[in-house]
């Protein structure tokens, strides 16, 4: 069988059967009717007669999902002017759904079509999050950028852990993802559960990362939590550090032994890390205030004495500043 024959002769009444079958979805149908004039002047009355408004939603963020933007641009045109807002499927507009996928075409229609960049996620599970947020986490630079562009505030917090975009850009890795937010006024200290920004990249020792925020003019004192995301427990004090404390890598105070363990950051790249912080500025004095002050807790759990702890302390600093 030619193609010229399915284009051109191929019975009505088939292509009727086949636009009327259950195992075709309308989006294919609609891609078929899209092949040529003959099938289209066939299966297109039966697409538009199917085609509810609120069939058509569901249509829309199917195609926004798969990234076919000629079938959304036909849905957002009259005569079906499908309203670019509407929830549908699992709750996600079609915005949200082309954010994530990094459908940079379909995004772009969308918002053309006046989609709403600040529109929520309508799910309990997915607490506040907008088409922006999702494209930050999966990585879509371009999206994102879009997003802003047409007015996304990157400093709304979302999530039921309280998250905000700039500290998962920094967690990530991906300086061009953080370089795009603060060109928006992302808010360089924002602050989450795990701290700000550059206490994730120190945490994940990431010195890349930790330079280019420090380049950026971040707080290179800024407290980090030593109990990330914690909300419950019991907890041993110090609760919380500057990163230059952090990054000595010293072991936690035990407690009862019941209690919660704190973070520690692994002794691998240590140096470096503490170099580059003091380098930006970061103050001996308080990473010290924060040893002095907790003194017999942490010489016990290093298993040394108190004097041991602080030479212990002080040979780290002086290695550092050997490596200068």
């Amino acid at each position: 069988m030619s193609k010229s024959y399915l284009t051109t002769e191929f019975p009505p009444e088939l292509v009727l059967a086949l636009a009327e079958s259950d195992d075709i979805s309308l989006s294919s149908l609609n891609s078929l009717a899209q092949t040529c004039n003959h099938l289209h002047n066939i299966i297109q009355p039966e697409l538009d007669a199917a085609l509810t408004p609120e069939v058509a939603s569901e249509v829309l963020l199917d195609a926004a999902k798969t990234n076919k933007p000629e079938v959304v641009a036909k849905l957002l045109a009259p005569p079906y002017s499908v309203d670019p807002n509407a929830y549908s499927g699992n709750s996600c507009t079609p915005l949200h759904a082309a954010a994530e996928r990094g459908h940079v075409a379909v995004v772009m229609l969308l918002l053309a079509a006046k989609a709403d960049v600040t529109r929520t996620w309508d799910s309990r599970i997915d607490d506040d999050m907008q088409p922006l947020h999702l494209a930050v986490l999966k990585g879509h630079v371009a999206v994102a950028r879009l997003l802003l562009e047409r007015g996304a505030n990157p400093n709304t917090r979302y999530g039921e852990w309280f998250r905000y975009i700039i500290c998962d850009a920094a967690y990530r890795s991906s300086i061009e993802m953080v370089e795009t937010l603060l060109d928006y006024n992302a808010n360089l200290e924002q602050r989450d559960t795990h701290g700000t920004p550059l206490g994730h990249a120190v945490a994940r020792r990431d010195l890349g990362m930790i330079e280019y925020l420090l380049r950026r003019g971040a707080e290179v004192d800024a407290e980090m939590p030593l109990y990330p995301g914690a909300q419950c427990g019991s907890f041993v004090p110090p609760f919380k550090a500057t990163a230059l404390y952090f990054v000595l890598s010293l072991k936690h105070p035990k407690g009862d032994g019941k209690k919660r363990n704190a973070e520690s950051a692994p002794k691998e790249g240590r140096e470096k890390i503490m170099k580059l912080l003091l380098m930006y500025g970061a103050k001996k004095d308080r990473a010290m205030e924060t040893v002095k002050q907790y003194l017999t807790g942490l010489a016990d759990a290093e298993g040394i004495s108190e004097e041991g702890l602080l030479k212990k302390v002080d040979s780290i600093f002086a290695s550092v500043e050997l490596s200068k």
